[in-house]
């Protein structure tokens, strides 16, 4: 998460009441793994609109979850990301979206 996420980060997966700075958004991350594993993740990228340093993407995913009871769970989610290019690399800014329900 430190190398993704900018340090003025808040986003706002579906699943949380209100939207998570970078320190939140690690410890739940944290949690997440304590819980199970991802085992694999395909990002589908639909549009991707770039204005200078700032970047908008919008994309689906799929991820395979392999839980703490070993059964493999494998959400479908669809994401809106803002980025910002740093001086070494594109940071997420901010993010909304999460598994579909």
């Amino acid at each position: 998460m430190d190398e993704l996420l900018d340090e003025d980060f808040t986003g706002w997966p579906k699943n949380s009441p209100a939207p998570r700075n970078k320190a939140s958004t690690r410890m739940w991350n944290r949690f997440s793994e304590s819980r199970g594993k991802v085992v694999a993740h395909e990002l589908y990228p639909l549009a991707i609109i770039v204005h200078g340093d700032i970047a908008v993407a919008y994309c689906l995913c799929t991820s395979a979850y392999r839980n703490k009871d070993d059964e493999i769970e494998m959400p479908n989610g669809r994401y809106s990301d803002l980025l910002v290019r740093t001086d070494d690399s594109w940071k997420f800014l901010t993010w909304h979206g999460d598994a579909d329900e």
